[in-house]
């Protein structure tokens, strides 16, 4: 399992860490950022978080918008605690600002995100970087994450 992944070097120490094979990481469920011994050398990690395969209904709007009417429907099929990719009618464009809210189980309330940054637009897909979200729903999303990591029910 990838609980914990290599992430990207900052800086001249971490760098010249690399000589001695010490290396950064992260935990994919807190978030927590630490510099471990590796032993091995490493490669250039593209993203911080990895993202976990699902398939959860979820319905998007503009965070702007005052009224409540959600602008579209569409299947979360990547999730991390820090963002997902959307697949299905894609009305947002990059740098758009989406509220979302997703269905993780049924017979719970949808976890709700309120600011979320659309970072790239690929046909019918999206992806997201979640930039606004409450404690209690991180706290719903990590332990959605975390059930689907092991295999246990939410």
């Amino acid at each position: 399992m990838w609980i914990v992944r290599q992430s990207p070097r900052r800086g001249v120490l971490e760098r010249l860490l690399r000589v001695v094979t010490v290396y950064p990481f992260r935990c994919q469920l807190c978030t927590h950022r630490f510099l471990a011994f590796s032993g091995r050398p490493s490669y250039n990690p593209h993203r911080d978080y990895e993202r976990i395969l699902v398939r959860y209904p979820v319905v998007f709007g503009s965070a702007f918008s005052g009224d409540e009417a959600e602008v579209a429907q569409g299947t979360l099929v990547n999730l991390s605690i820090r963002g997902c990719t959307i697949d299905g009618n894609v009305p947002a464009q990059e740098g758009a600002c989406l509220r979302l809210r997703i269905e993780v189980a049924e017979h719970e309330p949808p976890v709700q995100v309120e600011g979320a940054v659309v970072k790239s637009v690929e046909g019918k897909r999206m992806g997201l970087e979640f930039i606004k979200i409450g404690k209690e729903e991180e706290e719903r999303l990590r332990r959605t994450i975390e059930s689907r990591l092991y295999g246990r029910p939410y």
